[in-house]
């Protein structure tokens, strides 16, 4: 009987007596002596049986049940919600200045659009004067072709003067000399012949005879002259002149070149200038909701700002355009984890913003680099992934924040025990069972591990219970076991184990009905968040493993 049990008796036994008549008092404070006897017998009984117990058996510790179910290693990051086809809207207004393009007007972010509505103006007070001073220039230029090419004409006008105008009338002009020097010529030879005769007679003087013969030297003369003329004109002046004007035509064409090129040059000014003016005026391109691409600095203040009066520069994003019907969530993963996740990976998406909601998605990307590091999270490393999300609902917006599950690791049918109930030695891994003369080691073969259970391959069954956290209850209860000189069978087995030394490290340990268990040498563990399954894992309820429905994970011992 316990002491508890034992004073609510004796209380209902003295309410008795207070209900008897009052010469009867005498009798029940005798049996209330009795009754304080008895509780102080009882009281140091109790005492000395418990002491006796206590120091007889070991306080049990919690103990949790192997469990048989599905091993689900997962990673939960976050993330931000954005489109996987953005079409970007640039600022297509070359920089006149070192500050930019000021907008003038922007359509309100969040606004739907359709092709051809107009999203943004900027300032082109600027383009507009550099139009008109390039246009003067633009006039001058053209005005300047049109003379070069009146001076090239007139030049190749020019050649064909003087091949059939000029040296066609001087050539007649010399023979019509020749002809004349030549008619002379023969008539002076006549007036010789005819005073030759006359002289023979002496009807002339010899003073007369000799101004005939001279007539007739002084046209053979005068026919030599024009025929040497007539010579040079066709052998030298004709050249001579068809070099020159053929220069003349080569140099004007020349410079009629060059104007034009300028022309062309300063053409292509204007035609730009007024490029840049239509671009201050921006349509949308395609449907789509528009997003303002502002940017945040390292330390989450606003870097770039788009706003009406807001200075752009060349190149740079504006606005955006999501297709909504192509969502994705950029995750940033600890490079503590970004090795665990591949493409190709299922995963879950859970949107703050739309509370009971769970979007399924598949890993597209995962990137090589990572990402610039944020003031706030100092020298942490993150890499960005990209989820794509199937069927996103028409309420998913860009922007938005979520939670990211990827299923990293699926294995079916397996032995799962919590990752505090493992412990390790000298390259071997054991889970502590329960006895009443100490705890029993028994090295395990360990797999794949998350954040809060670890795969068993060989060394137990699910039919077993272990220490759910043996290193706080060897810590406490039996130092020793944790020291340099461990053996592992140190304790009797009262179930059928084999006593004495057990397998040293890597060599097996003996299993149930004295059949040697498999090796624990060569266990592996899965590289990951709890890499470590030494470490206690407090908080339980961020497991990510699915446990075979009906089986209870931790048992307390009665």
């Amino acid at each position: 009987m316990t002491p508890t049990r034992f004073l609510s008796i004796r209380y209902a036994y003295i309410q008795n007596l207070r209900s008897l008549h009052p010469r009867a008092g005498a009798s029940w404070l005798g049996a209330i002596l009795v009754l304080v006897l008895m509780s102080g017998l009882c009281l140091g009984g109790g005492y000395l049986y418990w002491s006796f117990s206590a120091s007889s058996a070991p306080t049990p510790p919690l103990l949790t049940q192997v469990t048989l179910g599905t091993f689900l290693h997962e990673v939960t990051e976050r993330g931000e919600i954005e489109s996987a086809s953005n079409v970007e809207i640039r600022c297509q207004v070359q920089n006149k200045s070192s500050s930019g393009t000021s907008i003038l007007w922007i359509i309100p972010e969040g606004t739907y659009v359709q092709p051809g509505d107009k999203l943004i103006e900027l300032d082109a007070s600027a383009l507009r004067s550099t139009e008109t001073e390039q246009r003067i220039v633009y006039e001058q230029a053209r005005a300047a072709v049109i003379q070069a090419e009146l001076l090239h004409k007139t030049a190749q006008i020019a050649i064909q003067e003087y091949l059939e105008g000029t040296y066609k009338q001087e050539l007649e002009t010399i023979a019509s000399e020749i002809f004349v020097a030549e008619e002379n010529m023969r008539r002076a030879q006549d007036y010789a012949m005819y005073s030759e005769k006359l002289f023979t007679k002496g009807y002339i003087t010899s003073v007369q005879l000799e101004a005939d013969r001279f007539a007739v030297k002084n046209s053979e003369l005068a026919l030599q002259a024009v025929n040497t003329k007539r010579t040079v004109l066709e052998k030298y002046t004709r050249t001579k002149m068809l070099n020159q004007l053929e220069s003349d035509e080569r140099t004007a064409e020349a410079q009629m070149q060059a104007q034009k090129a300028s022309f062309k040059l300063e053409e292509q000014k204007l035609q730009e200038v007024q490029s840049q003016i239509e671009k201050c005026v921006v349509f949308a391109p395609e449907a789509g909701q528009v997003v303002y691409a502002n940017e945040t600095d390292r330390r989450g203040s606003t870097e770039v700002l788009i706003a009406e009066g807001a200075m752009v520069r060349e190149r740079q994003v504006m606005i955006r355009l999501p297709d909504t019907r192509r969502m994705q969530v950029k995750a940033r993963v600890n490079e503590a984890r970004v090795s665990l996740i591949k493409p190709d990976r299922p995963a879950r998406v859970r949107v703050d913003a739309l509370q009971g909601m769970v979007l399924t998605g598949t890993v597209t990307k995962v990137d090589s680099l990572p990402m610039p590091p944020s003031f706030t999270r100092g020298y942490v490393k993150e890499y960005a992934v990209l989820i794509a999300i199937d069927q996103p609902p028409s309420m998913l917006k860009p922007g938005m924040t979520a939670d990211v599950t990827v299923e990293v690791n699926v294995v079916p049918e397996s032995l799962l025990v919590p990752v505090q109930s493992v412990l390790e030695k000298d390259g071997v891994h054991y889970c502590y069972q329960f006895r009443p003369e100490g705890p029993l080691p028994l090295p395990v073969k360990v797999g794949a591990t998350n954040d809060a259970f670890v795969i068993v391959r060989e060394g137990l069954s699910s039919e077993d219970q272990v220490i759910l956290d043996p290193r706080s209850y060897l810590t406490e209860k039996y130092p020793q076991v944790l020291g340099t000189n461990f053996d592992p069978s140190f304790v009797n087995n009262s179930s059928g184990r084999k006593k004495g030394k057990g397998p040293p490290a890597g060599k097996g340990s003996p299993g149930e009905n004295g059949k040697p268990a498999a090796p624990g040498g060569d266990s592996t563990v899965r590289k990951g968040p709890a890499q470590d399954i030494t470490q206690t894992t407090a908080d339980t309820n961020r497991s990510n493993t699915t446990s075979t429905p009906g089986t209870d994970e931790s048992t307390s011992a009665e």
